[in-house]
């Protein structure tokens, strides 16, 4: 059984218009939930609330809505001929910082983990598949800075829970397309969304457990009709799925 990792912001915890139309189970694909310790078929809604008092360091897909979770599960299983476990371990509005291995928010990330890897007892594959940098393009974190606080995240979750591969879903556009966000002039904004964007292409790059995933958000979100009407800057059900598909089959690829 494959154990396969969901991290990041917003877009990875799924903050889309609403349930999608069409919620069939996923064959051959779990969701691991900790509240309960439990294997779930995998739909929609995914993820839980993980809360440390009263702060919620990770949570479920906004209002119970869509996610690429279920659409990545699905061509994996199907692409690769294997079975997997997701594990939904994403926080809307957190910087690759937040994320640190001296931070709450990562031991509650490990302790998910772990506790998954236990539940799941045979496990032959343990992969790390993540979508975040939005909220970093918005503070101006440097190309060289993200690409550090990855790194250091990356070889922790390596020690901590044995993760052998880390996909990254390049990050799209956001800082220059959120209505919301003014700061700067649009030629800042896009300079700030393709800091990072360049950021996690360096680490593909550089480090061999890296693989890049998809660029299909760089172009899906410059095009309305993929974007939540009621959230700018987020996607909807229709990329979620697409997004999923096109990260799955990657994901089938990896050796």
């Amino acid at each position: 059984m494959d154990v396969l990792i969901f991290s990041g912001q917003s877009n990875m915890q799924g903050q889309t218009e609403g349930l999608p139309a069409c919620n069939e189970t996923v064959d051959g694909a779990w969701e691991y939930r900790y509240l309960t310790d439990s294997l779930k078929p995998l739909n929609f809604p995914v993820g839980e609330d993980f809360c440390d008092g009263k702060t919620v360091l990770l949570r479920e897909s906004v209002n119970g809505g869509g996610s690429l979770v279920p659409a990545c599960c699905r061509a994996y299983v199907k692409t690769s001929g294997r079975q997997a476990v997701a594990v939904h371990v994403a926080r809307g509005a957190t910087t690759v910082a937040e994320w640190q291995p001296d931070t709450l928010r990562y031991q509650a990330m490990v302790r998910k983990i772990r506790a998954a890897k236990k539940k799941v007892g045979d496990v032959e594959r343990v992969w790390f598949i993540w979508l975040q940098g939005e909220s970093d393009a918005l503070i101006g974190t440097t190309e060289t800075e993200y690409q550090r606080l990855f790194e250091r995240m990356k070889n922790a979750l390596k020690q901590d829970v044995g993760v052998e591969r880390f996909g990254i879903i390049k990050v799209g556009y956001f800082a220059s397309q959120a209505t919301w966000y003014q700061e700067g002039s649009m030629e800042e904004r896009v300079q700030k969304d393709e800091t990072i964007m360049r950021a996690q292409e360096i680490i593909v790059s550089e480090n061999d457990d890296c693989f890049m995933l998809t660029r299909i958000c760089e172009t899906l979100s410059r095009e309305k009709r993929y974007i939540n009407p009621f959230e700018s800057g987020h996607y909807n059900n229709e990329a979620m799925d697409r997004i999923g598909q096109e990260t799955g089959n990657a994901l089938a690829t990896l050796q």
